[in-house]
């Protein structure tokens, strides 16, 4: 069974992150060796750190060099035998802010089932539900993952395709609140997913409360980019829960980089809680999360305290699995982490993790 075999079949498997473990460490290093035999600018990165060829590779998946999400930026990371079939792109207010993360066929279809199995244990969506999505269409920002990630979810539920509510980034509120006055009037249960800022326009632009359907659910996936007044999260899901009518607990945080294929969810919803450890982030079993102390990338913080998140993910088969991103978290029990948010005034660009490889 070849290395993507492995991997898709260990994604789709149900298993617990302890039963996993030693499983999950054996696909690390063989990935890890995949990839520094595959992509010249990682092995450059890990032999200017001292690592040679065997026997002196990482014995386990905690000792595999990191990169950073800066260098999605500037270098082709890519270890795929063919040609990538597609490309996803950070957001970013020009072209040389914004990640490029490189898919190959194999890449694209992990991402796929990571994301797929990912939503399904965070939601338990009844059978008829009506879908609407709070971004642009596909035909219009094609090189979005997040966007990808809605269209997938929309084929995989049989959604209608005419249910994408922002064009040229403008909300088409009427358009939006006719459709959910109908779904109200049909008694049908709505999902709805978007951006923090989406959600801010909308119950701004409310001018009476709406009482959705029981069971409906929204996902909300971060992010204020400037283009809206930006709330605390408690502060945005009160007003989300009071504009729209539906439990705190129906609101879904989830967590994702257009640099990696995997997704993490609050489990409010699935639980039916608002506690504070539902909206804590727990790792799927094919990928782990270190929080990294910023001033020491070899240590990990004690739990408890707040450090920069970095990831191993298997679903990154082709272009890095292994990487430190500019996110912030606390590091809790049981394999989960709280999120905090971007880290404010902190560039990756003048690290090591950047400077491993000179000026080239």
């Amino acid at each position: 069974m070849n290395l993507f075999a492995k991997i898709k079949s260990f994604i789709e498997r149900p298993t617990s992150l302890i039963e996993s473990e030693t499983e999950f460490n054996e696909l690390a290093l063989e990935l890890f060796a995949y990839q520094f035999e595959r992509n010249p600018i990682y092995q450059k990165i890990c032999l200017a750190r001292q690592l040679k060829p065997l026997p002196r590779l990482p014995q386990h998946w905690k000792e595999i060099p990191l990169i950073s999400t800066d260098l999605f930026k500037k270098q082709r990371l890519y270890s795929g035998k063919q040609e990538p079939i597609k490309l996803f792109r950070s957001s970013g207010t020009t072209n040389t802010d914004r990640s490029i993360h490189y898919l190959s066929v194999e890449e694209l279809e992990l991402y796929e089932t990571s994301l797929w199995k990912t939503f399904s244990q965070a939601f338990c969506l009844p059978r008829k539900v009506d879908y609407f999505i709070l971004a642009e269409s596909p035909t219009e920002r094609g090189d979005s993952s997040l966007i990808h990630m809605f269209e997938t979810i929309r084929k995989k539920i049989k959604a209608k395709d005419n249910i994408y509510f922002v064009k040229s980034g403008v909300l088409l509120f009427d358009e939006l609140t006719n459709a959910l006055n109908k779904s109200i009037e049909a008694d049908t249960p709505v999902l709805i997913v978007g951006t923090a800022f989406s959600f801010v326009h909308l119950v701004d632009s409310l001018e009476h409360n709406l009482k959705l359907p029981s069971s409906s659910v929204i996902m909300e996936t971060g992010g204020f980019k400037g283009k809206s007044r930006e709330l605390e999260r408690t502060e945005l899901y009160a007003a989300i829960s009071g504009n729209l009518g539906l439990p705190i607990a129906n609101i879904v945080g989830q967590y994702g980089m257009s640099e990696l294929g995997t997704q993490y969810y609050d489990s409010s919803f699935r639980l039916q809680s608002n506690l504070p450890q539902t909206r804590l982030k727990k790792c799927p079993h094919w990928s782990r999360i270190r929080v990294i102390n910023p001033n020491n990338f070899q240590e990990e913080v004690s739990e408890g305290e707040i450090g920069l998140l970095a990831h191993c993910d298997l679903a990154n088969i082709d272009s890095c699995a292994f990487v430190l991103s500019g996110d912030i978290g606390v590091r809790q029990e049981n394999n989960t982490f709280e999120l905090i948010g971007r880290a404010k005034k902190l560039s990756l660009k003048g690290c090591s993790l950047m400077s491993d490889l000179g000026n080239k």
